[in-house]
């Protein structure tokens, strides 16, 4: 798990700067960024009538986690 870490570039904080300004771009280049990491935990075991699981990316479960995010960025405080 650690050389994922290495391997993973951070976000630029210069993004995050301007995300919380408000800059629709940023915001959108953030989304993007945890992207991924939003759809896995929004990922469900499904099963159908005949008992076969399936797994889908709950699409209103990812839409409220990223309007959270989105909530978070503009309450974030970059001044110390």
């Amino acid at each position: 798990m650690r050389e994922k870490l290495r391997n993973h570039t951070l976000l630029e904080y210069e993004i995050i700067e301007q995300a919380t300004q408000g800059d629709i771009f940023a915001v959108r280049y953030v989304l993007e960024y945890f992207g991924s990491y939003i759809s896995k935990l929004a990922t469900r075991k499904l099963y159908d009538e005949f008992g076969v699981c399936q797994v889908v990316v709950d699409h209103d479960l990812k839409s409220r986690i990223e309007s959270r995010l989105i909530s978070k960025i503009f309450e974030f405080n970059l001044e110390y």
